[in-house]
């Protein structure tokens, strides 16, 4: 992305209006005035972040499956990632949404952040829990007879280089004494990409790429 201070910020006033004698005047904007419609002046900057992390991460889904001949009953799986491993996992609530050009001054942005657990994990249910040391990816999968397949609740991934990530996870069920060990491999691509201040600003011209990419 373009350095932070070259992005401009948006400005949509009207055009001056040119005075006898070579002088300018800038007529008001009066839409600026309500509380429901007031012109983002960091769009483009807003617009840098989304499209930043948007192209960074990636939504992913884990298919859990008991290709055994036993019941598995209450499992779950936690993944982890360590921090500074090149991998990066997070919740939906982590993402930017697309931003306006103009937004209302009411905008609740902290509220649509925060992530509210569910009083009853259903099966599939992710959740994420960082720290200083490491990302932990918790994963309820219930009961799970032979032959029967979970699908796991939509998550965000992104990765900074190309090649081969290794996360290390555990499997646990009540019926087993002790936890199983497993490797999670991740192949990646990466593709690096640059955007000018003119392309960027071109692109604020534009509907920002669906939140449901």
């Amino acid at each position: 992305m373009p350095e932070f201070k070259s992005i401009p910020k948006l400005d949509d006033r009207p055009a001056p209006v040119r005075l006898p004698g070579g002088q300018t005047f800038h007529l008001p904007d009066f839409s600026n005035l309500g509380m429901h419609d007031r012109l983002n002046k960091d769009y483009y900057h807003d617009l840098a972040n989304y499209l930043f992390v948007r192209r960074l991460v990636k939504k992913v889904r884990l298919v859990v499956s008991n290709t055994g001949e036993v019941p598995a009953t209450e499992v779950r799986l936690e993944i982890r990632a360590i921090n500074g491993q090149g991998c990066g996992i997070v919740d939906g609530s982590e993402i930017p949404k697309a931003p306006k050009r103009r937004e209302s001054l009411l905008a609740t942005t902290a509220f649509d952040k925060m992530k509210f657990r569910p009083p009853f994990q259903r099966t599939g249910y992710v959740d994420i829990e960082k720290n200083d040391h490491e990302t932990k990816v918790e994963i309820e999968c219930g009961n799970l007879q032979p032959g029967r397949t979970v699908w796991t609740d939509t998550f965000w991934m992104g990765i900074g280089q190309s090649g081969e990530v290794n996360l290390t996870g555990h499997l646990f069920a009540a019926n087993l004494l002790q936890p199983q060990e497993f490797t999670l491999t991740i192949n990646a691509a990466v593709n690096r990409t640059t955007l000018t201040v003119e392309e960027l600003v071109a692109l604020g011209k534009q509907e920002p790429e669906s939140d449901e990419e």
